[in-house]
């Protein structure tokens, strides 16, 4: 009984150890392929190989869980999930509140350099029940923050979790009515984490822009990566 006590006493040890480091996570998020085989049936690009839109709803590729601090990105390159890299020996978090709703990207969509965006697919906030890394859930378009970030476009898509409490806000105005202050979190959230001045909110858009603004990232990707 003594040595079954110290070993679940070890485990227990190692196992807040490697949640510290976020690499259950990690585990869990990314593909066992090396970086350069090419996509399989058994593995998809998060960003290329899912629909922007699905029927009447837009797919969101989940990098950042709601409540949680590690930085997740999507490798542009294999499409897998890492956390972003401080140096050798550590991984970003945020040094701020945790994320305040599910993070992550439209697939298939691009918001072009030569349009002043960062060359990389929207940047989303799914509001709803908190959702794994690196799965695919359908959100319903609620509206955008515009702003910038370093005088870069770095604009945040709002979508409602299609399952949940948030999926009846038909826009900006009916979010602020159903769920007051949750807009003022995540602006307030998005001034801050960061930890200094370099992020910019300049407006914040209705839905139809948002969809506007939307299908011009989807134009963009296909320009740039479906030409034949």
């Amino acid at each position: 009984m003594h040595a079954f006590r110290n070993l679940s006493n070890y485990l227990i040890i190692m196992l807040n150890k490697l949640q510290s480091l976020g690499l259950i996570l990690l585990l869990a998020a990314c593909n066992p392929e090396p970086k350069n085989t090419k996509t399989t049936d058994s593995f998809k690009h998060l960003w290329h190989d899912f629909d922007a839109k699905k029927e009447v709803l837009f797919q969101v590729a989940v990098e950042i869980p709601a409540g949680t601090q590690i930085k997740f990105e999507i490798d542009k390159e294999s499409g897998i999930l890492m956390a972003e890299q401080i140096n050798a020996d550590s991984i970003r978090t945020i040094n701020y509140l945790p994320y305040p709703a599910n993070y992550g990207i439209i697939p298939r969509t691009l918001s072009p350099k030569n349009s002043g965006g960062d060359g990389d697919p929207l940047d989303v906030f799914l509001l709803g029940p908190t959702r794994p890394s690196g799965s695919i859930q359908s959100g319903l378009v609620i509206g955008y923050i515009e702003m910038l970030d370093a005088g870069e476009e770095d604009d945040k898509i709002l979508l409602a979790d299609a399952t949940g409490n948030f999926n009846k806000v038909a826009g900006i105005a009916d979010l602020r009515n159903r769920y007051p202050g949750v807009l003022e979190i995540i602006e307030t959230w998005l001034l801050n984490y960061k930890g200094n001045k370099a992020i910019e909110i300049l407006q914040i858009h209705d839905r139809d822009e948002a969809i506007k603004k939307i299908e011009q990232a989807q134009n963009a990707y296909q320009k740039e990566f479906r030409q034949p």
